[in-house]
C-alpha cells in the first residue's frame, strides 16, 4: 500500500501536490514568511517560484506526472532522512539539534552571567 494520500482515496493531483509541498517545507520555523518556504522548496525541486506558489495556493491548472513524481520522491527522501537522523535534526548553517540547542544554552549563561555583574555594578 502506497504512502501517498491520493493513492489511498480520491484526492485530486492538485490537492496532493499541495500537501506535499507543504510538508516539504515544514517544520517552518517561528515568524516564517510563507514566501521564504515557497522560495526554499522551489529552489530544492528545482522549480521557479512562481510554479511552486501555484502548487502551495492550489491555482496549478494542471499537475504533471513528473511533478507529482518529483514530490513524491523528495517527500521519500526526507522521511528516510528524518528515519535515519532521528531526532538530530539539522539546520540551515549543519548544526544539528543538540548542537543548536547546545549552542543557545551557552548563550544564554553568558547572557545570565553579564546580567548579574551589571546588577552587582547597579546596587553599588
Amino acid at each position: 500500500m502506497s504512502d501517498f494520500p491520493s493513492e489511498k482515496s480520491k484526492m485530486s493531483a492538485s490537492v496532493e501536490a499541495s500537501v506535499l509541498i507543504k510538508e516539504l517545507a515544514s517544520p517552518a520555523p517561528a515568524g516564517a514568511h510563507v514566501e521564504t518556504l515557497i522560495r526554499n522548496v522551489a529552489r530544492r525541486l528545482g522549480w521557479s517560484q512562481s510554479r511552486a506558489r501555484d502548487v502551495w495556493y492550489r491555482n496549478a491548472r494542471r499537475i504533471d506526472a513528473e511533478e507529482i513524481d518529483a514530490l513524491r520522491k523528495a517527500a521519500r527522501e526526507r522521511a528516510a532522512g528524518a528515519a535515519g537522523r532521528g531526532t538530530d535534526e539539522q539546520h540551515e548553517d549543519g548544526r544539528t539539534e543538540p548542537e543548536y540547542v547546545r549552542r543557545i544554552e551557552d548563550r544564554l549563561v553568558a547572557l545570565e552571567a553579564e546580567l548579574a555583574r551589571l546588577s552587582e555594578r547597579m546596587a553599588r
